[in-house]
């Protein structure tokens, strides 16, 4: 997930990022959390639209 939100060996994906803190969130994690909410000050709209959708999907394709 960091190296998403960082671009470290991968093109920089704040969308994917905070898919994968979101998904991390839902279950405890208070640092997730944390940054998720930090990705959200600097998203598009947009990215976080998108971001949500695709959680939603994969929370219904494979279960919280």
């Amino acid at each position: 997930v960091v190296a998403a939100e960082r671009g470290q060996g991968v093109p920089r994906d704040v969308v994917q990022a905070h898919v994968w803190y979101g998904l991390s969130a839902q279950s405890g994690d208070e640092q997730a959390l944390r940054k998720k909410a930090a990705l959200e000050n600097i998203m598009s709209a947009s990215q976080l639209q998108q971001a949500q959708e695709q959680e939603q999907a994969w929370i219904k394709s494979h279960g919280s």
